[in-house]
């Protein structure tokens, strides 16, 4: 549990009504006028240090069939995708013991093996 502090709170919270000003104009300055906000005439700068990290779900399929739904990184890559399915057993098991006829591989959707 970490406490944010309302000058952080107050910070955003005045970035986000300076984003509304287009909008809402007369809603976004009495807003703004109530956290004692003056300087409403910048537009907010972007903080390109903030790194995003997304997760996507990414379905496994087996000749068609959906067997597992994996968390993996986003725009993630299909051999690293095989690294991920190989650490399932259940995956590994159906995956070794046969032979792999074709590989569907769709970024950010799915990956479907077809074996004999």
């Amino acid at each position: 549990n970490k406490k944010i502090s309302n000058k952080c709170l107050t910070k955003n919270f005045s970035k986000f009504l300076k984003k509304l000003i287009p909008f809402v104009p007369h809603i976004a300055h009495e807003c703004l006028e109530q956290i004692k906000e003056t300087n409403t005439n910048e537009w907010p700068k972007i903080e390109k240090n903030l790194k995003v990290e997304e997760k996507i779900k990414l379905a496994i399929q087996i000749n068609g069939k959906t067997k597992k739904i994996i968390e993996v990184d986003k725009d993630i890559d299909e051999n690293n995708v095989l690294k991920e399915c190989l650490k399932d057993k259940k995956i590994s098991e159906q995956i070794n013991e046969k032979k792999i006829i074709r590989t569907i591989f769709v970024k950010n959707k799915i990956i479907n093996y077809l074996i004999k």
